[in-house]
């Protein structure tokens, strides 16, 4: 917990040293990666509603055999797209920390250490809740609906440190 208490203070520093123009440029980036998710999804649904269509004149066991085989399709194409994502915000944050002059490289390394072990931990979440076959739907929804809740509450305490970092800045300089 300290470790994570240390990496939320390093990224509440890179915060703070952000321009304003760094800023606004982060949001937009951050709106951008959240559309390409809601349009990656979109057009899947889409795909869905014309794969549907086209089962009509199928047996119920051959419609049954091609949605099992378009959702394999499926979830492998968004493990690929997910994993794209992953490595665009990776390679941004590197390009955004390269930038940045303030910092020791140490300091840049735990930064990008906390992002690959934030992910990792993400990671091992999701494949022990889908690969729990002990657990109920309700069980996995509840266990889903906790950890997403203290994501959450971890996201509002870091917000409020870096908010807490940058006030402490201001009233230095």
């Amino acid at each position: 917990m300290k470790q994570v208490a240390g990496y939320v203070l390093v990224l509440g520093l890179v915060a703070a040293l952000a321009t304003e123009a760094g800023a606004a440029d982060t949001e937009g980036r951050r709106k951008s990666r959240g559309g390409a998710a809601k349009q990656h999804m979109q057009q899947q649904r889409e795909e869905n509603q014309s794969f549907r269509q086209t089962l009509t004149d199928k047996t119920p066991e051959e419609r049954q055999e091609a949605i099992k085989a378009q959702r394999a399709a499926q979830q492998t194409e968004n493990k690929e797209f997910f994993a794209g994502q992953r490595d665009k915000n990776r390679a941004e944050l590197e390009q955004k920390l390269s930038q940045n002059t303030q910092m020791t490289p140490e300091q840049k390394a735990q930064v990008l250490a906390g992002f690959d072990q934030k992910y990792a931990e993400e990671k091992a979440f999701w494949e022990q809740i889908t690969n729990d076959s002990s657990l109920t739907a309700e069980q996995k929804k509840a266990a889903i609906k906790a950890h997403n809740a203290e994501r959450k509450e971890q996201n509002q305490v870091a917000r409020e440190q870096r908010k807490t970092n940058r006030q402490t800045q201001k009233s230095v300089q």
